[in-house]
């Protein structure tokens, strides 16, 4: 009896995680490193569950004792992870008069979901922070048509935000260059140093990470995302902070 649920709770697991893996990359377009270990553990999951006794009549005590050793590291690193991220999203922040905003992938001239999604948490902020400044953060890609940073001023600018208030980082290609370009624009305007870093929630840990090598105590602003995308992007964010942990 209990095989059997666990048979059929693995079965849903599997056909659900699938197509909320592989959603991402038929709807945006979207894949990463997150969704495709999404896809592929998912995938494993439902065929244990279509093929499960036959699997383990093949799978003898030694070799199930490793794959659960594995699995509970695994689980384990994940859990340790996502504390991290969920106390870097929630705590309460002093109020930054600098941010940072990260920028993320444009489509044509447009803002991508995510990126849009950091453009809303920055104008609330800004609107409601009127002595506040912000430096706009992103280079362009081989498949963009403008720089993320000329994005993001275009649309705070189309928001009622005044231009003054922005200045724009338009060479980054990663979150570390966005970081240090960023803090060479700060020294050079003579910026406040009370930063913060306006990103998605699930990136706010390894972003003030990053941010604190610059000597900054950086405060997390954390923008929503779009449930559908979450979980591609939570998983890519995995692998980031264990590369962040190991060769930072």
């Amino acid at each position: 009896m209990m095989k059997k649920a666990i048979r059929t709770i693995c079965f849903i697991i599997g056909i659900i995680g699938c197509l909320l893996f592989i959603g991402p990359y038929l709807t945006f377009g979207t894949k990463n490193i997150g969704n495709i270990t999404g896809f592929i553990v998912c995938l494993a999951i439902l065929l244990y569950a279509i093929f499960q006794e036959k699997i383990e009549q093949k799978l003898n005590k030694p070799i199930k004792i490793i794959i659960l050793s594995i699995i509970s590291i695994i689980f384990t690193m994940v859990i340790i992870c996502t504390g991290f991220m969920i106390y870097a999203a929630t705590k309460k922040p002093y109020e930054p008069k600098t941010l940072i905003v990260l920028g993320c992938r444009v489509v044509g001239r447009q803002p991508s979901t995510m990126l849009e999604e950091r453009l809303e948490a920055a104008f609330r902020y800004l609107s409601k922070h009127r002595d506040s400044v912000a430096v706009l953060s992103g280079g362009q890609g081989d498949d963009e048509e403008i720089s993320e940073a000329e994005c993001m001023f275009s649309y705070l600018t189309e928001h009622g935000i005044d231009a003054n208030r922005l200045y724009m980082e338009d060479k980054s290609t990663s979150t570390k260059e966005n970081i240090a370009f960023s803090h060479d624009i700060i020294i050079q305007q003579h910026l406040s140093d009370k930063i913060g870093i306006v990103t998605n929630e699930f990136h706010a840990y390894r972003a003030l990470k990053i941010a604190e090598s610059f000597g900054y105590q950086a405060a997390a602003i954390p923008a929503n995302t779009f449930i559908f995308l979450f979980p591609t992007y939570y998983i890519r964010e995995l692998y980031g902070i264990l590369y962040e942990w190991i060769f930072a």
